[in-house]
Order: C-alpha cells, then sequence, then structure tokens
C-alpha cells in the first residue's frame, strides 16, 4: 500500500505534499552530529487509511496507474 507512495507523491501538488510531510513528521532534531525525524504513528496510520481502497490517496494512485 505504501510502497507506491513515491508515485503518488509526484502527482501531488506542493501544498498538498507539505501537509503529508506535517501529517508524518512529528518532529526533527538537528545537532552538531546528526539531524533526526521523529515520526508521527497516528500520522502514519492516517495517511494508511486514506491509501486504502475507496480513499482520495487510491484514487489517485489509481489516476497514476492509468497514466502510465
Amino acid at each position: 500500500m505504501l510502497r507506491n507512495l513515491g508515485a503518488v507523491w509526484q502527482a501531488l501538488y506542493p501544498a498538498e505534499q507539505q501537509c503529508i510531510a506535517q501529517l508524518l513528521i512529528k518532529k526533527v532534531v538537528i545537532s552538531a552530529e546528526s539531524v533526526s525525524i521523529v515520526w508521527s504513528d497516528a500520522g502514519w496510520m492516517e495517511l494508511a487509511a486514506e491509501l486504502r481502497p475507496g480513499g482520495i490517496g487510491a484514487e489517485l494512485r489509481e489516476m497514476e496507474e492509468e497514466s502510465a
């Protein structure tokens, strides 16, 4: 289901990409040695629900597959 996120991502407008990134990323921790991303479990579950059959993400994925 989430394997095709890359293909769907390319079809999204930048504002939609930003909304998804904000949904998935809880926080970014920057130190002198590294950058760490803390993911939002709830955000990932919400995105997965959207990509299920019948969700808007599934419709976008189907449109992408049809145009390929």
